[in-house]
């Protein structure tokens, strides 16, 4: 029984030393390991999984809104039309020019005389400004009926006020005369503000 060890062994000094030594290098080696190689990598691996998770949430997020991308799409598309056809309803600026370029089509369309038309003051509203134009038209009395009816109902937003009509000379022709008002969109705090 040679190799055994009991409790009767008794060490050497230069066993206990070697023993010691032993130890102290593995306690050591031990802490060195565990302060400088695992806990560092250990961070780092808890790191990235983190930034794994966090990754893969995006990825999902971004899944999908790529599946409702063509529906944002589609409804970006149907966004823009009703924004063409709300700025032609309601245009952002006083453009006489394109106001009498649609007044003087609907008289040819209609085949009423325009008399005059005077511009006048604006009147500035909260959102809008509405933009005053005197006018007199003439024709058959059926007809400028269906042309004031026109203008009121036209993809422009306008408004008779103060319809007054009388007959002319000529017989069945009547005259009109009314303030049309024009609506312009207004953007609160632009120049146009008073």
């Amino acid at each position: 029984m040679a190799g055994k060890l009991t409790a009767k062994t008794k060490f050497s000094k230069e066993q206990i030393k070697t023993l010691f030594a032993v130890i102290l290098f593995g306690g050591a080696f031990s802490y060195l390991y565990v302060m400088y190689m695992w806990k560092p990598y250990a961070v780092r691996i808890n790191t990235a999984q983190t930034e794994i998770e966090v990754i893969s949430k995006d990825l999902i997020k971004a899944k999908v809104a790529a599946k409702r991308y063509d529906k944002i799409l589609a409804e970006l598309e149907q966004l823009k039309k009703k924004s063409e056809f709300a700025e032609k309803s309601l245009s952002t600026d006083r453009r006489l020019p394109d106001l009498i370029f649609s007044i003087m089509e609907a008289s040819r369309k209609y085949d009423v005389r325009i008399n005059y038309i005077t511009p006048r003051p604006s009147v500035v509203k909260e959102f809008y400004i509405e933009d005053n134009y005197k006018m007199s038209i003439a024709g058959d009395y059926h007809i400028v009926g269906l042309f004031i009816s026109f203008m009121t109902t036209s993809e422009r937003v306008f408004t008779i006020r103060n319809l007054s009509m009388s007959e002319t000379k000529k017989d069945g022709e009547a005259e009109a005369r009314f303030d049309l008002i024009a609506y312009q969109y207004r953007i609160v705090g632009d120049s146009t503000d008073e």
